[in-house]
């Protein structure tokens, strides 16, 4: 498509919102089995461990290919790298239908981070590109929206898409869904010109961006916990209170409301105010998640939680709006690689985590407060290394050469 000519400060809300189907699609495919892990269990007889793991594998390539994900959405532009990630999942999604034993299956999971992480960090470069400045943190906030509405599609009917043919059915839905987001984008969005770039030395320039790791971290404590517990909120319902996966799904589903809601509020919000969101949002993020387990009923147990999915949502949008601002527009889209790889070593080490804890001691309190420990932490690290004053923008643009 040609780039149509706007007003200043104006959205493009056609592409922004179909832009934000790529992480929909990301998010829900990596936590698409969630809702049937106990059919899953069953059937390949997996302990808690080996569970977390088969979740952790969808992350660990998810992790890895975040870098050079930026790097594609760079080079050929971040439109075709978008739905090459989109071509990607759904190819991935039908293998794992079709997947014969576990090794297969664990092999699925594995290609599926790759068009995961290409997927969500060329979208997050491409919605950048269509926005004016002054509006980047609420169009980044409505693209993590997507992201947590994948979240919350997955939680809602995954069980019920298994009725159509078990989990293996399920699969094969997501993967045509999946299709036609990526035909659709392919049809429908504007086209987006290759960054050029110089060699090694602009690498090192942003990988001497210190508060690129902080922001990093700062997803890592959010969205990172956000997906572990996420992936683990029908089981635990389901062990602590006997409710039936069918129903322990969509009250998990309330979570991922709040989080979807929460991050369109937050990007609305965090401009001049990227410091306090975040440090305040990490810090309320991880006393939720110690709560929600020693609460003594579902009712407030839910309430926690959704609790969790509103704080933990809320600094999507200032962290990769101060991202862009922080990059120039050659490597806007390997800047984004570095954040959300250094947040996805926290996805990809918190539901293994949960998994052992149960493992070895059975008790949802262990496992989510082992987390929420971590967050606490990470929370004092940030209130201590962000830069104060004018806001994290403003203080990390002067910390390197930046290039045209």
């Amino acid at each position: 498509m040609v780039a149509r000519s706007e007003s200043p400060g104006a959205i493009a809300w056609g592409e922004v919102l179909l832009g934000s189907a790529s992480p929909m699609l990301a998010m829900g495919a990596i936590l698409n089995f969630a809702p049937v892990l106990p059919l899953l269990q069953q059937e390949f007889g997996l302990t808690n461990t080996w569970s977390g793991a088969l979740i952790s594998a969808t992350v660990l390539t998810h992790t890895l290919l975040m870098i050079p994900g930026g790097q594609i959405a760079d080079a050929i532009g971040a439109k075709r790298a978008m739905v090459l990630g989109q071509l990607l999942i759904s190819a991935s999604l039908l293998a794992a239908a079709l997947s014969a034993g576990l090794e297969a299956l664990l092999l699925c999971r594995l290609a599926l981070g790759v068009g995961t992480a290409i997927s969500l960090v060329s979208g997050l470069a491409f919605v950048n590109s269509v926005v004016p400045a002054c509006r980047k943190s609420m169009a980044q906030g409505i693209y993590g929206g997507g992201a947590n509405m994948g979240i919350l599609l997955a939680l809602l009917f995954s069980k019920q898409l298994s009725n159509f043919g078990g989990w293996r059915g399920a699969f094969l839905i997501e993967s045509l869904f999946a299709l036609a987001i990526a035909l659709l984008s392919m049809a429908r969005l504007r086209s987006t010109p290759p960054r050029s770039h110089s060699g090694p030395a602009r690498w090192r320039d942003i990988l001497r961006q210190r508060s690129l790791y902080l922001l990093g971290l700062a997803n890592a404590l959010t969205y990172g916990s956000f997906l572990a517990i996420a992936a683990w909120t029908a089981t635990f319902l389901w062990r602590t209170h006997g409710i039936d996966l069918g129903i322990a799904g969509p009250i998990a589903a309330v979570m991922a409301v709040s989080a979807v809601i929460g991050r369109g509020v937050g990007g609305a919000l965090s401009a001049g105010r990227e410091r306090q969101l975040m440090v305040g949002s990490c810090l309320a993020t991880a006393a939720s998640i110690g709560l929600a387990p020693m609460t003594p009923n579902v009712v407030l147990q839910v309430a926690a939680l959704l609790a969790f999915g509103w704080f933990s949502s809320l600094p999507f949008g200032a962290i990769f709006s101060t991202t862009s601002q922080v990059s120039d527009a050659a490597s806007v889209g390997r800047s984004f690689g570095v954040v959300t790889f250094v947040s996805n070593l926290g996805a990809l080490a918190f539901p293994p985590i949960i998994g052992y804890v149960l493992d070895t001691t059975a008790s949802f309190v262990l496992g989510f407060g082992l987390v929420a420990i971590v967050c606490l932490a990470g929370s004092v690290a940030l209130a201590l290394w962000l830069p104060k004053g004018s806001g994290v923008a403003a203080a990390a643009i002067n910390e390197g050469p930046k290039h045209s």
